[in-house]
């Protein structure tokens, strides 16, 4: 049985011993090269990258020498130059220490191989797998908007390229972030929400990841809202959703849901909701409607909120509100 995402996400808080018989495991089978989930090769491959030997100072690990730990070798490399892809200033790899210049060069190379190699994959045509299919769509679409926003602004063709690869390379992160978190998840959660059965999947946790999160990465564009707090875990983000719809539904007034979105208060932040009137064919059913959740955002624009303080709040339980 592979090891929990959950638990290897908590690494930091394992027993040492639980941390080292999961360790010595993982790392035989890597050696061995049997198959691990992406959520243990970024375990072993990341945790243990600097675990040198004790008698003459050598690294008794090197990632770089195993194919499975090249995914997450590009997640290091992209989480530590995410603000400065091309390494102009300063980039800290320490509370107290930076990345030399002659170590820089290697890394920038390494992230334009990376760049040029996804951009080709994305942009190659039609894929079977759905999530690369909607990273590659979104990726295409968000870079189109703000490429053409730099243009309305008069920054020239270098500043569109570095824009592209900031997006191409952003791109390439959260497939590996939404495929982990799939692997051990259902493809689509699903619920009843005022008689609608409504469906979670890939789709909302690439967009919301992609379009509302990380501002600094799509350049601060206007009349967008970014979810800044820590009450939304963006590892789990379709369980969240569910969470938050559940109680929802417990609490709203279906007389006044428009099936279109909702809006309510977690933690004291307003967020929307949104869905998307859809239909599929079920074998031996015929067709099916349903609502697929399309986006979560925090509400922060004067229009959107000027909606809610015409609405009645229903307090569904003491961290969430909601505006029926």
């Amino acid at each position: 049985m592979p090891y929990s995402r959950q638990e290897l996400l908590a690494w930091d808080t394992m027993s040492k011993d639980r941390f080292r018989e999961i360790t010595t495991d993982l790392l035989h089978k890597l050696v061995e090269n049997k198959k691990l989930t992406l959520a243990e090769s970024k375990f072993i491959c990341l945790k243990t990258k600097n675990i040198f030997k004790a008698e003459d100072d050598s690294l008794a690990f090197k990632a770089t020498e195993y194919s499975q730990c090249d995914d997450f070798l590009f997640w290091d490399k992209y989480l530590l130059y995410w603000n400065d892809h091309e390494g102009w200033g300063n980039i800290k790899n320490g509370p107290e220490t930076f990345v030399t210049k002659e170590e820089k060069v290697g890394d920038v190379k390494f992230l334009n191989d990376h760049y040029l190699q996804w951009k080709a994959f994305i942009e190659a045509g039609k894929f079977d797998n759905g999530i690369l299919q909607t990273v590659a769509n979104e990726t295409m679409r968000l870079t189109r908007e703000i490429s053409d926003l730099s243009k309305s602004m008069g920054e020239g063709a270098n500043r569109q390229r570095y824009i592209e690869k900031a997006l191409i390379l952003h791109s390439k992160y959260l497939y590996y972030q939404v495929a982990e978190y799939y692997e051990e998840n259902p493809a689509e959660e699903q619920l009843t929400l005022c008689g609608h059965l409504i469906v979670i999947d890939h789709f909302v946790y690439i967009h919301t990841l992609f379009a509302h999160f990380a501002a600094t990465v799509k350049f601060n564009r206007p009349g967008k809202t970014y979810h800044t707090t820590n009450h939304i875990d963006f590892r789990n983000i379709p369980k969240v959703i569910k969470d938050i719809l559940t109680d929802y539904n417990q609490a709203a007034k279906c007389a006044n849901f428009n099936s279109e979105r909702i809006y309510f208060n977690l933690k004291g932040t307003d967020y929307a909701i949104w869905f998307r009137a859809m239909t599929r064919s079920i074998k031996g059913k015929g067709q099916e409607s349903y609502l697929r959740v399309q986006t979560f955002y925090p509400v922060e624009l004067p229009e959107e909120l000027g909606k809610l303080r015409s609405m009645i709040v229903i307090k569904a339980n003491q961290h969430l509100s909601i505006y029926n």
